[in-house]
């Protein structure tokens, strides 16, 4: 069976990324922006933290933007 991303509350999100080698950089009002160098290059993701499930269309934004592939992200 192959595992499928799927929707995310934000702390989710958040403790995902935070596996993943990102450290919280600041907070902008609700934005959560995470920071992340590999291979020599900075990745930065925002998340806004309402308290709604993120859905897959920012989750797959957020793995475009951070440089995190589907598998990096699944095992996580």
């Amino acid at each position: 069976m192959v595992a499928r991303l799927a929707p995310l509350h934000p702390t989710k999100i958040e403790k995902k990324l935070k596996r993943l080698g990102f450290s919280l950089d600041h907070v902008d009002g609700s934005l959560r922006y995470f920071v992340r160098i590999k291979d020599g290059k900075t990745w930065v993701v925002q998340v806004h933290f309402h308290p709604e499930e993120k859905g897959l269309d920012v989750i797959t934004s957020i793995l475009r933007t951070g440089g995190i592939s589907r598998d990096e992200w699944l095992n996580a």
